[in-house]
């Protein structure tokens, strides 16, 4: 009995070290454009995905689904990775 648990116990911690080693890299940072000031949305890698100006302000700073923005125009809307509106809030 006390080896099962004992086994029970390095089969736990070794499955739960192993799925937090997994870390996905399918999300987006923030940046700030250094001459402008304007905030955008670039890959793990580098690529810019949605330009610096595109909105007047970008409240999310890491996001994998959505991410809260401020059009310049007044507003806030949710947007998905592409930059597309998803919801005026």
């Amino acid at each position: 009995m006390t080896g099962r648990l004992i086994y029970l116990l390095f089969l736990y911690g070794g499955l739960t070290a192993i799925g937090q080693t997994n870390k996905s890299i399918d999300y987006l940072v923030s940046f700030e454009d250094p001459v402008s000031g304007a905030k955008g949305y670039k890959d793990p890698e580098g690529k810019i995905v949605i330009q610096a100006g595109v909105y007047a302000m970008c409240f999310t700073d890491t996001f994998r689904t959505y991410a809260i923005v401020a059009l310049p125009e007044g507003g806030f809307i949710a947007i998905n990775r592409q930059g597309r509106d998803k919801t005026a809030i």
